[in-house]
């Protein structure tokens, strides 16, 4: 209880749980994506997007 309301009817933890959950996705998908480059065209040639990719993965979803 927060305020008097539930702690999940406030809007801003809605929002907060929200962007989590989408930061959270974009980060799978990212992973999931360079999983499937270095499946299809090899570690060679698929090493330096992905790796760029998941290097930013902390900062999105808050670790930084």
């Amino acid at each position: 209880m927060a305020f008097g309301k539930p702690l999940a009817s406030q809007s801003s933890i809605q929002q907060d749980i929200a962007d989590s959950r989408i930061a959270i996705e974009q980060s799978r998908l990212l992973v999931l994506k360079a999983a499937h480059m270095m499946d299809t065209v090899g570690n060679k040639v698929a090493t330096l997007k992905p790796a760029l990719e998941i290097f930013n993965l902390p900062d999105s979803i808050g670790l930084l």
